[in-house]
């Protein structure tokens, strides 16, 4: 009895310690539980405050200057596709030298609202929904993480060579893409009645809202061109802005209808594809000089970096006096001196570089023969 009685009490006493460490330690496990209750719910809260506001960091500015390039199959062929090496190329550009590239609704917030995020910035589009767009620049996106817009026909998912609806939702839940509407069947609405138009533009935003689950507030006009009442009837389907061909860097201050594009084609140099970044050109007594230098000096100068350089003038001014004047005085020059004589001249004119870039500007290039009989006024100007 003694030892059962003394067992007893030490066994007792266990309990009770046991009980007691639990007690104490109860208050512990609350507290820290309530303390991770509080975080994930601050960082929740911190989540929802930046979805609520995403715009919140970027700045306001005058004036928007947002290059807009436009792509199409990423694959090799002709003009209108540009091979997937060279496209990582790009891309890793723009990745390697601070490019933010924009979704389609922050590029909409941008040049509506006129602020951005940094200054750097870019929208990258690509038409007509090819299924390379998956294949291949899908890929290069994620690797160099960067985003791009597909301007999507919508009746095109049945085409073999096209991206169909399910392609599109996996894309899209990737985050590295996002789609706008480039029609239903990709007609060319400048030869389409109004009534026609509207249901083209209505029926590819409807598909799109409904099966995305979006609002699409972009429309991409299938060969760049729109008429009168094609604006009036973007602006019925609810579009906010719209997409063109014509060269430039696209503004704030553009018609939101007619927005600019630059065009990347096969065969673009590094050199030539930096120029479609930048809106505008420095014209400082550097610059200057170096221009003055093509004139005194254009012997040292190969004819091709003139052909780009003039390309790029052609396309990044939106001040139509001084570009008109500055693609002039290069006219001028290629009027007047050819280091390499006519032999290269001509061959230059058969296309031995041109066709690196867009048809508008092969003819400005070929333009000069209809001013060289001025040659005398840059001659003067040059010294």
């Amino acid at each position: 009895m003694h030892m059962r009685g003394i067992n007893f009490v030490l066994g007792l006493g266990v309990a009770l310690g046991l009980l007691t460490g639990c007690q104490a330690a109860s208050p512990a496990t609350k507290q820290a539980s309530s303390q991770s209750s509080k975080t994930s719910a601050k960082s929740v809260h911190s989540s929802a405050k930046h979805q609520a506001r995403p715009y919140q960091h970027w700045h306001t500015v005058k004036d928007v200057h947002l290059p807009i390039l436009m792509y199409h199959s990423i694959s090799s062929g002709n003009q209108l596709r540009v091979p997937a090496k060279e496209f990582q190329t790009e891309m890793t550009y723009l990745k390697a030298h601070g490019y933010r590239t924009l979704t389609a609704n922050e590029a909409v917030y941008a040049l509506k609202h006129r602020r951005i995020p940094q200054k750097k910035i870019v929208w990258i589009t690509l038409d007509d929904s090819y299924k390379d767009n998956m294949t291949a620049a899908w890929p290069i996106l994620k690797q160099t993480h960067q985003h791009a817009t597909i301007n999507f026909i919508t009746g095109f998912t049945y085409k073999k060579n096209h991206l169909t609806l399910a392609d599109a939702k996996r894309m899209q839940a990737s985050g590295n893409i996002d789609f706008q509407s480039h029609t239903v069947r990709h007609l060319d609405l400048n030869n389409l009645t109004y009534q026609v138009q509207l249901t083209e533009l209505s029926s590819s935003k409807k598909w799109l809202d409904h099966n995305l689950q979006q609002n699409t507030q972009v429309i991409c006009y299938p060969a760049g061109r729109a008429n009168q009442q094609t604006i009036k009837a973007d602006k019925q389907a609810g579009y906010q802005y719209a997409l063109s061909t014509a060269p430039g860097i696209a503004t704030s201050t553009q018609n939101p209808y007619n927005l600019t594009r630059q065009r990347v084609v096969p065969g673009m140099s590094l050199t030539a594809f930096q120029t479609l970044l930048k809106s505008f050109v420095n014209f400082s007594s550097k610059n200057c000089y170096i221009l003055a230098t093509f004139f005194v000096f254009g012997r040292i100068v190969e004819e091709h970096v003139v052909f780009e350089w003039f390309s790029s003038v052609k396309q990044k001014h939106q001040n139509a006096f001084i570009s008109a004047f500055w693609c002039f005085v290069v006219s001028l020059y290629l009027s007047t001196y050819h280091p390499h004589g006519d032999r290269t001249r001509n061959s230059a004119l058969r296309g031995r570089r041109l066709n690196q870039f867009d048809q508008r500007a092969q003819i400005h290039l070929l333009s000069y023969r209809m001013i060289s009989g001025l040659s005398n006024i840059i001659k003067i100007f040059a010294t």
